[in-house]
Parts: structure tokens; C-alpha cells; sequence
């Protein structure tokens, strides 16, 4: 059981990391992602579905 709530806890944590590293990124919401920031989050993004 406890295995259960720390791995959920570990995706929200996961999930609120990428959400907010979207909204500052995404041109939609006045940020615009330099190569190294889109090289973060693709590596974010693959770090999360490994995870998964």
C-alpha cells in the first residue's frame, strides 16, 4: 500500500513539474523556449513516460 501512494505522489509531483515547465514554455502563455529549454523538456517528457 505504501508503494502505491508514494508512486502517486511521485507522478503528481512529476506532473506539476512538467505543467508548469509547459505553461512558462508554451508561446501561447508569453514564453518562448531558447534550444536548450525545448532540449529540458523533451528530455523531461522522456524521463516521465520512462517512468510510466
Amino acid at each position: 500500500m505504501k508503494k502505491i501512494i508514494i508512486s502517486l505522489l511521485g507522478l503528481g509531483v512529476v506532473g506539476v513539474v512538467v505543467g508548469v515547465l509547459f505553461l512558462n514554455f508554451h508561446p501561447t502563455f508569453g514564453g518562448s523556449p531558447t534550444k536548450e529549454q525545448r532540449e529540458a523538456i523533451v528530455s523531461l517528457r522522456t524521463m516521465w513516460m520512462v517512468s510510466l
